[in-house]
């Protein structure tokens, strides 16, 4: 398979935008109004003015290295949507979140529209252009949580999000739960573990995401036995 086939036209990138800004509007909503419990533990944990590193804690081995205590981390949200979920306080440790989504202009609205005033706010940016907006090497941890699918180019992505993490520094994604259909019919592709080696797939086809990341990158997975959860990490290597 291709590079260009694990691709959308962006016009079709560009219409899939209205139905995950509906998604957000919906989930704020539900949020504020504390009518959705899992929504409104997230709500929560997004708005709350002290979210420690401890309440999500898959994120501290890959930042130790490159982040000793005393230190200050710069972290790239990608398709972070109205308000990141990466934690924002660690007590050892000072950081700033930089979270970024093409609908940046459009959560402003909701947000405002709801008086809510996030710790970091997200700009308007695409995983596919990262090195036009940022220096390369900016980051100590570029992430990405349940946002791959709304990539128009989630290779071009991958590799754009490489060259603004520091070398060494990695690069994380995180996958929960089965992606829906209306999901795969906006972006078709999914990550899936397996032996700790991580793959994209799209429809019948795989892509062996060490194998196509292999000049820049050490890739590695880990999987929930009890949950279709997944992490990949791609780990910028210097030759």
């Amino acid at each position: 398979m291709t590079k260009a086939q694990a691709s959308i036209p962006r016009q079709q990138w560009e219409s899939n935008l209205k139905a995950e800004a509906a998604f957000w509007s919906n989930w704020l909503g539900e949020g504020v109004a504390k009518s959705n419990n899992a929504i409104a533990d997230d709500f929560h944990f997004r708005t709350r003015p002290h979210a420690d590193m401890r309440l999500k804690d898959m994120f501290a081995p890959y930042l130790r290295p490159s982040c000793p205590p005393g230190s200050k981390a710069r972290i790239l949200d990608v398709g972070a949507g109205p308000l990141t979920w990466f934690p924002r306080e660690w007590k050892t440790r000072d950081y700033v979140i930089t979270p970024i989504d093409p609908l940046a202009d459009e959560y402003d609205k909701m947000l405002g529209a709801y008086n809510i005033t996030p710790q970091f706010r997200t700009i308007k940016g695409e995983a596919e252009t990262l090195d036009a907006q940022f220096p390369p090497d900016s980051f100590h941890l570029v992430f990405c949580r349940n946002a791959l699918e709304e990539f128009y180019d989630p290779l071009g992505g991958i590799r754009q999000m490489l060259k603004v993490v520091q070398p060494n520094c990695c690069v994380m994604f995180i996958q929960e739960d089965y992606r829906s259909d209306d999901q795969k019919s906006r972006g078709p592709w999914t990550l899936e573990e397996s032996n700790a080696d991580l793959y994209l797939n799209l429809h019948n086809d795989k892509i062996d995401l060490a194998m196509e990341f292999a000049d820049v990158a050490t890739v590695r997975a880990q999987r929930s036995w009890h949950w279709p959860w997944v992490l990949g990490a791609f780990k910028k290597e210097t030759i």
